[in-house]
């Protein structure tokens, strides 16, 4: 049988300073000379622009915002024999660590990338061959945050109607979100919420969400060579990618789909999705990061029979990345499940007493006293 190895955590998905727990799971079927099993862990944030003035142009730009430099999980002073062996590791994340985040865009005069990665890998001391890795998904939010995510942002605007002879009379509108962090390829939930006391009546809506996405990099030799929509500030390169404010869709109705009186919209469907090269892709989550800056907004309009139209700007405080398929699709082989734990004095071992908690319990051969 063939050595194997494979890197697990407890999560796919953690937020900045939360502890990640996981374990490296090794099965030695044919002889070896590994006698440990080391571990790292590195985010990296990485970034090219790419325009054409006086010639092709590219800004890359690349960041370390953690790194776990490969550290000895547990070492022995003898080859492993055949066996199946279990290595639990814990560490946290920085409280500043960026999240997830992946775009590919261009426009007519210039081209970007931008990713926020984050990877454990481990390998087995003395035969590197023996090696595994697995992604880890970063939300740039709390815990806290995502358990209220339900108390959904809020607007609230009031229209005066004038009346002759007589005190005014109002339209109260509210604009909320149902979710607060929704992620990106599904649907955010709009509620529009009209209190009318008038007899004016709304005429039409619309709901666009805006995308603000921004680069900054440091490169010196572009000084001299910047587009409309780039900007030297000190030595950074402050880059507006998409030109501005980006309407990444735009959805209207008419009367007919605004009760009116004490009602208004529930639950508008809005797709975090776009059309780009002809294709319906995934909109980039939000992130605010050394170089890369990304985030939403909803431009909610009524208009009403009086030609007034009354705007609210509605904050989207999180485009979630994807979930971790990687790791929600993992299939572990049987022998994971009758291990042998080894643990040792490195600092990202862990104490036995914590492997029989909650912490551990969603991981092979771990089991909740």
């Amino acid at each position: 049988m063939n050595n194997e190895m494979h890197v697990r955590t407890a999560k796919g998905e953690y937020t900045p300073g939360s502890v990640v727990n996981g374990a490296v799971y090794l099965h030695i079927g044919s002889p070896t000379e590994a006698t440990g099993v080391k571990i790292s862990f590195k985010g990296i944030e990485k970034c090219t622009y790419e325009y054409d003035c006086d010639g092709r142009k590219s800004m890359k730009n690349e960041t370390v915002h953690v790194y776990i430099q490969e550290v000895t999980l547990y070492s022995q002073a003898e080859c492993f024999q055949f066996g199946c062996y279990v290595f639990p590791f814990r560490f946290e994340l920085p409280f500043d660590a960026p999240g997830s985040f992946q775009c590919i865009g261009s426009s007519l005069k210039g081209s970007w990338t931008a990713d926020i990665s984050y990877k454990i890998q481990a390998h087995a001391e003395g035969a590197d061959a023996i090696q595994a890795s697995q992604t880890v998904v970063v939300y740039q939010t709390d815990e806290q945050a995502l358990s209220e995510r339900a108390f959904g942002s809020a607007q609230e605007a009031t229209v005066e109607v004038p009346r002759f002879l007589l005190s005014n009379k109002s339209i109260h509108i509210t604009t909320k979100l149902i979710d607060n962090f929704v992620e990106t390829g599904s649907n955010m939930q709009l509620r529009l919420i009209v209190t009318n006391e008038t007899r004016v009546t709304v005429t039409g809506f619309s709901v666009k969400l805006v995308r603000y996405f921004r680069l900054f990099l440091k490169d010196a030799s572009v000084k001299g060579s910047l587009l409309e929509n780039m900007e030297m500030v000190g030595d950074l390169c402050h880059i507006a990618p998409e030109h501005g404010p980006h309407v990444v869709l735009t959805l209207a109705g008419s009367s007919d789909s605004v009760m009116m009186g004490n009602a208004g919209l529930d639950r508008l469907q809005i797709p975090l999705r776009e059309r780009m090269s002809g294709q319906s892709v995934d909109i980039a989550p939000s992130v605010s990061a050394k170089h890369t800056c990304n985030r939403y907004e909803l431009e909610v309009s009524l208009t009403f029979s009086n030609n007034h139209t009354e705007l609210l700007t509605l904050p989207v405080p999180g485009v979630l990345p994807k979930k971790n398929k990687r790791w929600s699709n993992w299939k572990p082989p049987e022998w994971v499940y009758n291990t042998e734990t080894k643990l040792s004095s490195s600092p990202f071992s862990v104490p036995s007493q914590v492997l029989r908690t909650e912490a551990f319990a969603g991981l092979p051969s771990f089991q909740l006293l």
